[in-house]
């Protein structure tokens, strides 16, 4: 049988295939084209037609033994708010818990600044309420304004206060559905990741009513602070239907006997899950994930600290392995989208091998807008077509047209144009020399917007290193991506890294590292911030001992079969800024503080005497695939 891994990018869509020899072959399709309605079934075919031919059967084509695959459908959502329509039903008083958010000012001195688009413009008030009344019941209640109940956590207690009426949420979905053709419905209320009754109450009212595409309850991803709670449920809501759409789609393309089996896709923490399990949340970086676990598995293979810098047609994916494991993240912004979701740690810039050339204001300006798949860069042969990085490259040499794909032009069957580019570049010079006055050649020119490229390119690359106490030099650099090797010893120069990996595969480095990646699972639960001392940290582990069980029977595991990772999110008391660490069965409450301390320092460049508190613990089993 042939096993399929597929990287389904803003430009180009890699398909990498294991043949039953084990032989491993690739091809690289544009993912949007009029010659055909999807890149990756289409890549599939392509390439089981050419076995058929290699092996000289005239019989039916060879059988298809899996298929795994990352994809921007969730991405392109979140960012062009595509999703679907959706509501938010919150705790009553907190109906401007979107427009509120966080009170971050990330551009505090952008004298345009404008606020982030709410993930939804419908926020419904329900008469509910809890309060937290403190752990132990220290907290004097007055009993008649309802009653306490114990958290999940076996510790922490709440008072009832308001139970939400389930003839009056049923009225109002109603409503929602009629008056305002909602298709989704997410639920947050406060203090749902330790009492999360009332939301599933909810949940099973509006499941029942059978008009709705999704319902998810903020409660399913049980962790503190409420804003990126509430968002990652209105996320997973509304983008959610987008993949079942998707892969009903892709799987529809297919004969009876032709269905693969199993399709698995990997997510934003670089794991693969069945297909039913891929939600929103947790497919937004699902492509990249692919490329970090392909470069942690060549370039890391060593042991080595590894910066992996994936360059794709529309933006670059930076992100740092540390010889060891890959960083993970509980918390993380795309498109001014707080999320709550486990996620590799990896930072996009908008800055690709589409990303369109300007020369504005005497500025050598690139990005962030991108040319696309179509009509792409100028050399692409299509009308439309704009100047971008990419032509750049082809004006150097850095690309030979004779050792790409031939799938450009209206019926793409023709290589890539260089004279195009050139003349599109002629056109630059001009424009410089009437602005200017200074008279410059076609390769300065190219050579210029390269440069302008590659430093917005190395900033993030030093945010996830310098910025975090860590030494490029000490690194290796890995370029991958379409465009990454055509960048990378530019980048080194730039960095003073003194060594560059490049795989052989590198132009589908996301695509192996979706073969290669594991089956995970994982499992998370809010432990109340609670103090760190011998007791609370007895009572974490056995948290994390139920979490691992909870994650095998997931994946179906026996206890043999699976690898597992222990975390703790720990933080100094009085701060707001948590780091996930690491930790096994014999962890101290010493040896924790002093790893804790250790981190804190190299990130943030100090320490602080106070005590640690406990936010929440994570166990992620994973299963060699």
């Amino acid at each position: 049988m042939y096993h399929f891994a597929i990287d389904r990018g803003g430009t180009f869509t890699d398909v990498l295939c294991v043949q039953p020899d084990g032989e491993v072959t690739t091809t690289k399709l544009l993912s949007v084209s009029d010659a055909y309605a999807d890149a990756p079934f289409t890549g599939i075919q392509r390439m089981l037609d050419d076995a058929r031919a290699n092996s000289g059967r005239k019989s039916k084509r060879p059988s298809i033994g899996s298929v795994r695959m990352g994809t921007t459908v969730a991405t392109n959502a979140l960012l062009e708010g595509t999703g679907k329509r959706t509501a938010l039903l919150v705790s009553r008083g907190l109906a401007d818990v979107l427009r509120l958010a966080n009170m971050a000012r990330p551009n505090i001195f952008d004298l345009r600044a404008q606020r982030a688009r709410p993930v939804t413009d419908l926020v419904v008030e329900v008469d509910e309420r809890i309060r937290f009344v403190g752990p132990g019941g220290r907290d004097v209640v007055d009993e008649a304004a309802g009653p306490v109940v114990v958290g999940n956590n076996g510790a922490d207690r709440f008072q009832v206060l308001a139970v939400p009426d389930e003839a009056a949420v049923r009225a109002e979905l109603q409503r929602l559905y009629t008056d305002e053709q909602v298709e989704c419905v997410a639920i947050a209320f406060v203090h749902s990741y330790a009492y999360p009754t009332h939301e599933e109450m909810v949940a099973r009212v509006a499941r029942s009513m059978g008009c709705f595409t999704s319902v998810v309850c903020s409660s399913d991803m049980p962790m503190v602070r409420y804003y990126p709670r509430a968002v990652t449920a209105v996320v997973d809501a509304s983008l959610t239907p987008l993949l079942v759409d998707y892969t009903t789609s892709f799987v529809s393309n297919f004969g009876r006997d032709e269905l693969p089996q199993p399709l698995k896709y990997i997510t934003s923490d670089g794991g693969l899950v069945a297909s039913e399990h891929f939600v929103g949340s947790r497919a937004v970086l699902s492509g990249p994930a692919g490329g970090l676990v392909g470069a942690s598995l060549t370039a890391g293979a060593g042991g080595h600290p590894v910066i992996a810098f994936d360059m794709g047609g529309t933006s670059s994916d930076v992100s740092r392995y540390d010889g060891q494991s890959l960083q993970h993240v509980l918390e993380n912004e795309m498109g001014g989208v707080s999320l709550m979701a486990p996620m590799l740690d990896i930072t996009t810039v908008a800055a690709g091998g589409g990303s369109l050339l300007v020369f504005r204001d005497g500025l050598f300006c690139v990005g962030p807008e991108s040319a696309g798949a179509n009509p792409g860069p100028v050399c692409y042969r299509r009308p439309g077509g704009r100047l971008a990085v990419t032509d750049a490259n082809v004006v150097l040499g850095r690309v030979q047209p004779s050792l790409f794909p031939v799938i450009f032009g209206p019926n793409n069957d023709q290589p890539l144009d260089v004279e195009a580019a050139r003349r599109a570049f002629a056109k630059v010079v001009e424009q410089v020399e009437a602005e200017t006055g200074e008279r410059m050649t076609v390769e300065e020119v190219a050579s210029g917007f390269l440069r302008v490229a590659n430093e917005a390119m190395a900033r993030p690359i030093r945010a996830v290193t310098q910025a975090r106490g860590y030494e490029p030099a000490s690194h290796v650099l890995a370029a991958f991506g379409g465009a990454g090797p055509q960048h990378v010893c530019a980048l080194a120069r730039e960095l003073g890294c003194r060594r560059a990996f490049v795989h052989r595969l590198s132009g589908v480095l996301s695509a192996l590292g979706i073969a290669l990646a594991d089956d995970v699972a994982e499992a998370q639960e809010a432990l109340g911030a609670v103090e760190l001392d011998d007791a609370t940290l007895r009572q974490a582990q056995r948290t994390l001992d139920a979490l691992r069980e909870q994650a095998c029977g997931r994946l179906s595991a026996e206890e043999g079969d699976v690898s597992t990772r222990r975390y703790l999110r720990v933080r100094y008391a009085g701060t707001d800024t948590s780091l996930m660490m690491t930790v096994d069965e014999d962890t101290t409450p010493a040896s924790l503080a002093a790893a804790f301390a250790t981190r804190h320092r190299a990130e943030f460049g100090f320490t602080i005497e106070r005590p640690l508190l406990l936010d929440d613990g994570r166990v992620r089993v994973s299963r060699q695939s």
